[in-house]
C-alpha cells in the first residue's frame, strides 16, 4: 500500500494541532474532575441512579473519542519529532497519562455498568485514587502545550519563526510503501535502544529519579497503610470497637427460617440476627440502624426488625428507635431478612462510619450459629428432669404426675384488707372437655411461668383408640393464672383419657424435647 508521509502536513499545523490538543486537555481535565468528584459522592451515600446519573455521563462515548484523539495525536508528534531529530519525549509522557486515563474511565465505566448494590469498597476506592492521582499530571500537559503554542521554546525545534514551517524538504512529502511484515529483529533492537535510553536517562537523572520512586513507594505505603489498617480495618465477631463516638460489640450472631417455637417463619427466606452492645460515647443521639448492613457477596441487606420481632423474642429485644444518653449502654438485636440461597459462611457486618467529611465502612467477620436445624433429644418419663438448653435459655424442671379428670380443684391467694390466705376453688370445662393436671418440680418455674412456657414453646401428641395420631395446642383451663402451688391445669378433649400414647412435645428454638406422660 503506498501513502504520502504526513511530515508536511504535521509541521504545517503544529501550532494548530497543539490549540487543538489544548481543547481536549480541557476537556478531559473538566470531565477527570466531575468523575472524580461522582465517585467520591457514590462513596458517601453508596446509591447509584443509573437513570437520572448514568456512569456514561462522565465516560460515555464523547470523552473516549477525545482520549483517543490525543492519544494519536501524542503517537504522531512523537514520530514527527523523531524524524526530525528534535526533542519527544514530553510527549510519550502525554501518550502515557491519557492512555492510563483511558484505561482509568474504562474500568469505572465497567464498575457502575456491573453495580448490584453492594457494599464492597475495595474496587471503587482503587478507582477514585487512580482517578484522582492522573489528575495531577494534566497540569504540567497544560503548561507543556501552552508553550508550545505561545511558541516560547521554538528554538528548542529550530523553528525560529512560524514561517519555518512551511520551509520542507522533499523527503517530508515523499510516497512510502507500507508493510505489514512483523519484523522480529527491529522489535528486539527497539526494546534494547529503548532499554539503553532508559539506562542513559537514569544516570544523567539519578538523584530525581530515585527522589520521585522514593515519594512514590512511600506514597504506596502510606495509601495502602491507610486503606488496610483505617479505611478497610476488619474486625471478628466478639471484638470490641469504637467508632462513630459508639463501641460497638457484636456478641453472638444466628441464622436461622425458624421462629422461636421451631415454625417456618417464611418459605424461601432465612433470617440472620445479630446480639449486639452499643455504647454511646458522644451526647445524646439518636441510633441510625440504617449504618448496619450486612453483606452476602454482592447481596446486600438493611435490618428489619420491627417486622419479625415476636419471632426472635426468645433470643432478645429488638428495638425500632433507640436513643441513647451519654455514656448509657443498650443490648439490642438486629435482624436481616435474607434468601435461603445464599451462602451461611459468606455473611459480612459493615458499619459506616461518618467522621467528619470522611466516611469509612468497618468490617465486622460473622460467625453465624445455624439454628435452623431442629435437633430431636432423646424422651423421657415422669419423674425424669427435663433441661432445655438453648442459646439463651438453661432451665430444668421434673414433672412428677400427670390425672386427667372432668373437675379440678385448686387453691388461690386471695388477699383482704393485708390479709392473705390460700381458698380452694373448682373448675369443670364445658362440656366434651376434661382437665389434665400436671404436677411440676422447679426452682425456678412458678404455676405462672410454667403455663406461660408451655404455651409458648409446648404442644401435646397423643395417639387415639383409633390409633390416629393429633395434636392439641396447650391452653389454660383456669381462667386465672393466680393459683397455688406447683401445678398446671390444661383444658383436653375428653376423648384424651382413653388415648393410648400421650406426648407433651417442647420445640425451643432448635432443639425439640419429649415428656411422655402416658
Amino acid at each position: 500500500m503506498i501513502v504520502r508521509k504526513p511530515y508536511a502536513f504535521l509541521i504545517k499545523n503544529f501550532k494548530k494541532i497543539h490549540i487543538f490538543m489544548f481543547i481536549l486537555c480541557a476537556y478531559i481535565y473538566y470531565k477527570t474532575i466531575s468523575l472524580s468528584s461522582f465517585i467520591r459522592e457514590f462513596m458517601d451515600l453508596f446509591s447509584y441512579d443509573s437513570y437520572n446519573e448514568p456512569i456514561s455521563k462522565y465516560t460515555g462515548f464523547f470523552p473516549i473519542v477525545c482520549l483517543l484523539l490525543l492519544i494519536a495525536s501524542s503517537v504522531a508528534l512523537i514520530i514527527l519529532l523523531k524524524h526530525k531529530n528534535k526533542p519527544w519525549k514530553t510527549y510519550l509522557i502525554l501518550a502515557a497519562e491519557y492512555t492510563a486515563l483511558l484505561i482509568a474511565f474504562a474500568f469505572t465505566a465497567s464498575y457502575f455498568n456491573s453495580y448490584s448494590g453492594s457494599l464492597e469498597t475495595t474496587g471503587i476506592r482503587a478507582l477514585r485514587d487512580i482517578v484522582f492521582i492522573l489528575t495531577i499530571p494534566q497540569y504540567a500537559v497544560f503548561i507543556v502545550l501552552g508553550i508550545r503554542i505561545l511558541g516560547v521554546d521554538l528554538n528548542k525545534f529550530d523553528f525560529k519563526s512560524d514561517t519555518e514551517y512551511l520551509e520542507l524538504s522533499d523527503s517530508d512529502r515523499e510516497e512510502v510503501e507500507i508493510s505489514i511484515d512483523l519484523d522480529k529483529d527491529s522489535l528486539k533492537r527497539t526494546y534494547r535502544k529503548l532499554k539503553r535510553n532508559l539506562g542513559y536517562f537514569y544516570k544523567e537523572h539519578r538523584l530525581a529519579v530515585n527522589t520521585v520512586i522514593l515519594l512514590l513507594v512511600a506514597f504506596i505505603a502510606y495509601r495502602s497503610y491507610v486503606f488496610i489498617f483505617i479505611t478497610n480495618k476488619s474486625y471478628k465477631q466478639g471484638d470490641i470497637i469504637n467508632t462513630n463516638g459508639y463501641t460497638l460489640k457484636i456478641n453472638n450472631s444466628y441464622y436461622t427460617d425458624k421462629d422461636y417455637k421451631g415454625d417456618t417463619i417464611e418459605n424461601n427466606n432465612s433470617f440472620v440476627i445479630l446480639d449486639v452492645t452499643i455504647k454511646n460515647n458522644a451526647q445524646k443521639r439518636k441510633v441510625n440502624f440504617n449504618r448496619f448492613h450486612i453483606m452476602n457477596r454482592t447481596n446486600n441487606h438493611s435490618p428489619t426488625n420491627k417486622t419479625y420481632e415476636t419471632s426472635f423474642k426468645d433470643l432478645g429485644t429488638t428495638i425500632e428507635d433507640l436513643t441513647l444518653s451519654s455514656g448509657e449502654e443498650r443490648n439490642l438485636l438486629l435482624i436481616y431478612k435474607v434468601s435461603e440461597k445464599e451462602e451461611i459462611n459468606r455473611f459480612v457486618l459493615y458499619y459506616q462510619e461518618l467522621n467528619g467529611n470522611n466516611k469509612h465502612l468497618r468490617k465486622i467477620k460473622l460467625k453465624l450459629n445455624d439454628l435452623s436445624k431442629i435437633t430431636k433429644q432423646s424422651e423421657i418419663d415422669l419423674g425424669d428432669v427435663m433441661t432445655i438448653d438453648t442459646p439463651t435459655m438453661d432451665e430444668e424442671f421434673i414433672l412428677d404426675e400427670m390425672t386427667i379428670t372432668d373437675t379440678v380443684s385448686y387453691g388461690r391467694n386471695v388477699c383482704n384488707n393485708d390479709i392473705c390466705q390460700v381458698k380452694e376453688y373448682q373448675t369443670s370445662p364445658v362440656k366434651g372437655y376434661k382437665v389434665l393436671k400436671l404436677e411440676f418440680s422447679s426452682n425456678d418455674f412458678s404455676g405462672k411461668d410454667m403455663i406461660d412456657f408451655l404455651s409458648d414453646y409446648g404442644k401435646i401428641s397423643y395417639i387415639d383408640n383409633s390409633k390416629t395420631k393429633k395434636g392439641l395446642k396447650i391452653q389454660n383451663a383456669l381462667d386465672t393464672l393466680n393459683y397455688y402451688g406447683k401445678y398446671v391445669y390444661l383444658k383436653v378433649p375428653d376423648n384424651l383419657a382413653e388415648a393410648n400414647e400421650i406426648k407433651l412435645i417442647i420445640t425451643a428454638r432448635n432443639n425439640q424435647y419429649i415428656y411422655k406422660l402416658k
